[in-house]
């Protein structure tokens, strides 16, 4: 006999598999958001940095390390300086990253408590995912702009978020 602490429920349904395989694209999708910003917050602070930081291979590595390792919320304050929509924007996909990273799955370590927690479930990471996509889009955006890559054409603009809910809760 086990405590009831333990996982032991490790019974597999199509239905299980496709609300896990949905979690891991929501995931993925806050792991993109992360690295967005980060990469935002890099190549802006790199235009400050003097150049002689650059001309060793340790300036480059302890500049890398303090670049990479600065948590998702000192990234975004690199770039998004006042409290305005967009700040908003961002610190409201932080939340959902976080919640995402750290308590999503609660309560779904067994089957009982996936299938009693799947229409909450649905519902919420169809939010979350809009949340991070629109957030995405305006840091990809900016990034673009930063970089002088090609511009996406509006309809992709207008399309990306619910694009990527739909993609993200997609559980067939």
């Amino acid at each position: 006999m086990k405590p009831d602490i333990f996982m032991d429920d490790f019974k597999r349904t199509e239905r299980g598999d496709s609300m896990y395989s949905a979690i891991g694209r929501l995931l993925t999708l806050a792991t993109h958001f992360e690295s967005s910003c980060r990469g935002l917050a890099a190549i802006l602070q790199l235009k400050t940095t003097p150049h002689e930081i650059l001309e060793s291979p340790a300036g480059i590595k302890d500049l890398s390390d303090k670049l990479y390792g600065r948590s998702l919320s000192r990234s975004i304050s690199t770039f998004a300086l006042t409290q305005d929509k967009f700040r908003h924007l961002l610190d409201k996909a932080r939340n959902a990253r976080n919640e995402i990273a750290h308590e999503i799955t609660l309560g779904m370590e067994d089957q009982e408590g996936l299938e009693r927690s799947e229409e909450f479930f649905l519902g919420r990471i169809r939010e979350l995912s809009l949340t991070l996509a629109e957030a995405d889009r305006a840091v990809c955006f900016a990034l673009t702009v930063v970089t002088h890559d090609h511009m996406p054409n509006n309809d992709f603009l207008k399309e990306y978020s619910e694009r990527i809910a739909r993609w993200v809760c997609e559980l067939e």
